[in-house]
C-alpha cells in the first residue's frame, strides 16, 4: 500500500511539474491576455498561435472578431430585453478578421520547437475614433435619402430602400461600437425599416398582366398580389397601374426536362408618371411542361418584386 501511495504521489508531482514548465515555457501574456500594459478596459486582447509568425497573427485576428461576434449576440439579446424592439429580427452581420478597425501586433514569442505566439490588442478609443470617421460619409448619404424630396409615395420608398442598402453595409461598424462602447449603438437601419413600413401603408397597386395565355396571366397577377399584400402593400383599382408585359417560348424536352424562357417588360406607372421601367429575361426548367410554365411565372413574379422592392 505505501508503494502505490508512494508512486501516486510521485505520479502527482510529476505531472505538476509538467504542467509549471509547460506554462513557463510560455509568455505570461499568452497565459493572460490583459496586464497592466494592456488593460481590459482600454483594449480588447486575443492571442494566437502558428507554425509562423503571419499564421499566429491571423488565429489571433479570427479569435478577437469571434470574441466581437460573441459580444454583438449578447448585446442584441439584452437590447431587445430592455427595449422591447425587434433588433435582432434584423439579424446582424458577422465581423470577419477584414472588418476589425485598428487591429495590432503588441507581443510575439517563439518557443525551442519553433511555435510562434502573437498577441494582438485593440486599442477602444482609437478605434471607436476610427470607426466614426469611417461610417460618418455614408450616414451623411443616408440622411440625404432619407430627408429627399420626393413627388410620390414610391419615390419615397425608393429613396428608403437605397438608405436601408447602405445602413445595411455598415450595420457591422455600428456592432463594433456597441462592443467598444459597451452600451447599444444603433444604427439607422431600424428607423429605415420603420419609414418603409409607414410608406408602404399608404401605397396601393392595380396589377395589370398583358400575355396572350389567359392561365399564365392569372398566375402571374396572383402571385404578384399575393407578394404585394405580403410587404405591406394594398391592391386597388385606383392605385399606380403594375404594367406587366410577359412572353414566353417552350423549348422541345431534353433529357426529359421542359424549359420555359420568357421576357418580362414592366412599368410601374402613377398618374401618367412612368416611375420604374425595366425589362428583363430569364427561364425556368422543370420535369413537365406545365411545371415549366407554371415555376416561370413565379420566377418572373419574383423578378418583378426584386426590382419593385
Amino acid at each position: 500500500m505505501k508503494t502505490k501511495v508512494s508512486l501516486l504521489l510521485i505520479l502527482s508531482f510529476f505531472l505538476i511539474s509538467c504542467a509549471n514548465i509547460s506554462n513557463n515555457s510560455l509568455p505570461s501574456w499568452f497565459i493572460d491576455q490583459y496586464d497592466s500594459s494592456y488593460s481590459r478596459e482600454n483594449y480588447i486582447c486575443s492571442v494566437g498561435s502558428g507554425s509562423t509568425k503571419e499564421e499566429a497573427g491571423e488565429n489571433a485576428k479570427i479569435a478577437l472578431s469571434q470574441i466581437f461576434n460573441t459580444s454583438i449576440k449578447n448585446s442584441l439579446v439584452t437590447f431587445d430585453n430592455d427595449t422591447s424592439s425587434s433588433m435582432s429580427s434584423l439579424g446582424y452581420i458577422d465581423t470577419s478578421v477584414d472588418d476589425l478597425v485598428g487591429v495590432k501586433i503588441v507581443n510575439n514569442y517563439i518557443n525551442k520547437d519553433g511555435t510562434y505566439f502573437v498577441r494582438v490588442a485593440l486599442n477602444k478609443k482609437l478605434a471607436i475614433d476610427s470607426i466614426t470617421e469611417l461610417i460618418t460619409p455614408t450616414n451623411s448619404e443616408i440622411d440625404s435619402l432619407i430627408n429627399a424630396d420626393y413627388v410620390s409615395e414610391f419615390e419615397h420608398l425608393q429613396n428608403l430602400m437605397r438608405a436601408r442598402t447602405l445602413a445595411i453595409s455598415i450595420q457591422k461598424y455600428f456592432d463594433q461600437l456597441s462592443v467598444l462602447e459597451g452600451v447599444r449603438v444603433t444604427s439607422p437601419l431600424l428607423s429605415i425599416e420603420d419609414k418603409m413600413t409607414s410608406v408602404k401603408q399608404n401605397l396601393s397597386v392595380n396589377v395589370i398582366v398583358e400575355t396572350d395565355d389567359e392561365l399564365v396571366k392569372t398566375q402571374i397577377k396572383k402571385a404578384l398580389e399575393t407578394m404585394l399584400l405580403d410587404n405591406g402593400i394594398s391592391i386597388q383599382t385606383d392605385g399606380a397601374d403594375l404594367v406587366v408585359e410577359y412572353i414566353y417560348d417552350l423549348a422541345p424536352p431534353k433529357d426529359n426536362l421542359y424549359q420555359c424562357s420568357f421576357s418580362l417588360k414592366v412599368q410601374l406607372i402613377e398618374n401618367s408618371n412612368v416611375l420604374l421601367s425595366f425589362d428583363k429575361n430569364s427561364r425556368a426548367i422543370a420535369i413537365s411542361q406545365d411545371s415549366s410554365k407554371l415555376k416561370a411565372t413565379e420566377k418572373a413574379a419574383e423578378i418583378i418584386m426584386g426590382e419593385l422592392f
